[in-house]
């Protein structure tokens, strides 16, 4: 009684694998899209901040060559002038208490960061 058991569980494994796949299941952060941008300037008021760095990781991941503004090399100087360009501003970050205690202080924090991006055509045109 046991074989038959294990059979099903081994029958249902595969049909069950082939359910998530085929109705478009990934893990978190696992799936790449590539982008139609072949290289864009990076800049950020703070480089070393969270957001510059995670957003030029995924970019990278994605098979966009990122540049940064004051990357004055030779080889790079053209591609500079070709490529769109996107300013990121400051990161703001803002909490708020969203529930209080029996004491009457703060048991949960809402936590909000934010931040100004403007993406600019690499034609210099107006921002999009």
């Amino acid at each position: 009684m046991t074989t038959g058991f294990s059979t099903i569980k081994l029958l249902l494994l595969p049909l069950l694998l082939v359910a998530l796949v085929g109705c478009g299941y990934t893990l978190r952060g696992s799936s790449t899209t590539p982008l139609d941008i072949p290289a864009l300037v990076l800049e950020a008021s703070q480089p070393s901040g969270d957001i510059p760095r995670l957003l030029r990781r995924r970019l990278e991941r994605s098979g966009v060559t990122v540049l940064t503004a004051g990357d004055s090399s030779n080889s790079n100087t053209p591609r500079l002038q070709q490529a769109p360009r996107l300013q990121i501003g400051d990161e703001m970050q803002e909490s708020r208490p969203v529930s209080v205690s029996t004491r009457a202080s703060a048991a949960q924090y809402e936590i909000l960061m934010s931040v100004d991006m403007t993406l600019y055509p690499a034609n210099g045109g107006p921002p999009l």
